[in-house]
């Protein structure tokens, strides 16, 4: 239970710039765009759409226009994962606990959203999926396994772009153990 919080204060710390960026363009329109609970089914087939356009953008991006596209984007989809009432997305440590850990690595934050965005495509897409199943928590390591090998390609041998968590995903996947490896993760 305490992993369970500190693991959610870090996404509330991590992620309020972000929030920030979405209550000041909900300020300056003066509305709210997710007001009512069909206001979140409304919006699904958008936040499906961006919630797969996303996986697209370049971890490492230095074009300020394409960041704050970026930031926009993200801030709409994690307004839209926090408030959703037919979607219940839960990091419990499992899975990520280890990558936050990690403090040399610079992109845990692009991993982790990797991460969340995954595993809502996965629970929309089956709508009796649980946020804790094997196979939803398979999802998000996918989704990460996607990042991190952007971030590694265009890194070559930079230190500070590797992580061993990932690394051991990475390694996994290449033996074709990765499912039975996240299975036995998530099931511990």
């Amino acid at each position: 239970m305490k992993k369970v919080i500190l693991i959610s204060l870090f996404f509330i710390l991590a992620f309020l710039p972000l929030l920030n960026i979405s209550q000041a363009q909900n300020s300056q329109n003066k509305d709210n765009i997710f007001q009512t609970k069909e206001d979140y089914y409304e919006h699904q087939i958008q936040v499906e759409k961006g919630l797969k356009d996303w996986f697209t953008y370049n971890p490492l991006e230095e074009d300020n226009t394409t960041i704050q596209l970026q930031n926009i984007l993200q801030a709409y989809l994690l307004a839209w994962i926090m408030g959703a009432p037919h979607v219940n997305l839960a990091i419990d440590g499992k899975i990520e606990g280890e990558l936050l850990s990690d403090k040399r690595f610079d992109y845990t934050q692009n991993l982790m959203l990797a991460m969340m965005f995954a595993k809502t495509t996965y629970l929309i897409e089956n709508k009796n999926a649980k946020s804790t199943d094997f196979e939803t928590n398979l999802a998000g390591v996918k989704g990460m396994l996607v990042i991190y090998k952007k971030i590694r390609e265009q890194t070559k041998d930079k230190r500070k772009y590797r992580t061993d968590s990932m690394e051991k995903y990475l390694e996994w996947e290449k033996e074709g153990n990765l499912e039975k490896e996240v299975k036995r993760i998530v099931n511990d």
